[in-house]
């Protein structure tokens, strides 16, 4: 991954950090394939108006959308 990328990736993975902090605060309360439906919902929902999630500075929503797909695999990753 070049830097430039890498920087976008962490940019845009802490412009999510709310909507994260959120999804655990649900794990919390919902059964767990409640919860996964959720953040599948969530995830789209933040692909399909990025904008709406984080700044247009960060790159066109087709470069965005294989950051945000990497960003919620790697949440569901540490949070099994």
């Amino acid at each position: 991954m070049d830097q430039e990328l890498k920087t976008v990736r962490r940019k845009l993975n802490n412009a999510l950090e709310p909507v994260k902090v959120m999804m655990m605060h649900q794990k919390r309360k919902m059964e767990r394939k409640d919860w996964l439906s959720f953040v599948e919902r969530t995830k789209t929902s933040v692909l399909n108006h990025p904008y709406e999630y984080v700044n247009n500075e960060l790159g066109s929503e087709n470069d965005l959308a294989p950051l945000v797909m990497k960003i919620f695999d790697d949440f569901l990753s540490a949070n099994p």
